[in-house]
């Protein structure tokens, strides 16, 4: 017998989210100060059509949120995305969890984070080995060592690899090493606790 489970929509700030984990992940971004559109746009790839949750204004990323690591071919559509748009594109699996804490679910300490990268500085898919900034990671390189930081020079939040604030979003340049302290851990907080009614 197989069961077929659906999520429970829930609303964040009068926007219906799909599943609470998306609302989650809206109370997230919110709790940062971040500008956000929920299901911004659609998008069709030569047949292939593809809906991505989240589209982070500030920081030019697409968001997609899965309960469970993504498919293959959710993981084309997210490359799609990134060549189409020249912007980096991130899944989200798993549970939100506040970072730290013990992983129930078999994911990584923040949720896994994985990632298709455009180079900002060359203007390519990430792994162009002419370009010091992006030429050690794989071409359309999925990674699940992404997490939130702040950048320890201006404060701006973004996702790079672990410990690695080179590859923030803002052109701070001073310390290679990102920060988890606040307002990252107050955010996750705030999006765990929320409660949706």
């Amino acid at each position: 017998m197989t069961t077929n489970i659906k999520a429970i929509p829930a609303a964040f700030k009068g926007v219906q989210y799909r599943s609470r984990l998306e609302a989650r992940w809206a109370v997230f971004f919110d709790a940062l100060g971040i500008s956000f559109q929920y299901e911004a746009e659609g998008f069709d790839f030569d047949g292939v059509r593809y809906l991505p949750d989240f589209f982070l204004h500030d920081l030019n990323y697409w968001i997609e949120i899965k309960g469970k690591s993504p498919t293959a071919d959710e993981r084309l559509k997210a490359e799609l995305l990134c060549r189409h748009t020249k912007q980096e594109v991130f899944i989200f699996a798993g549970q939100m969890r506040i970072p730290g804490a013990a992983s129930a679910d078999g994911y990584g300490m923040y949720g896994d984070l994985v990632a298709c990268g455009w180079c900002s500085k060359c203007k390519q898919t990430s792994g162009n080995p002419k370009c010091e900034f992006c030429r050690l990671a794989p071409a359309t390189h999925w990674h699940s060592e992404y997490v939130w930081m702040t950048c320890p020079e201006c404060g701006r939040p973004g996702i790079a690899p672990y410990c690695d604030a080179y590859h923030l979003p803002c052109d701070c340049r001073s310390c290679e090493y990102g920060n988890l302290l606040p307002p990252v851990p107050l955010a996750y907080e705030r999006a765990v606790a929320h409660r949706f009614w």
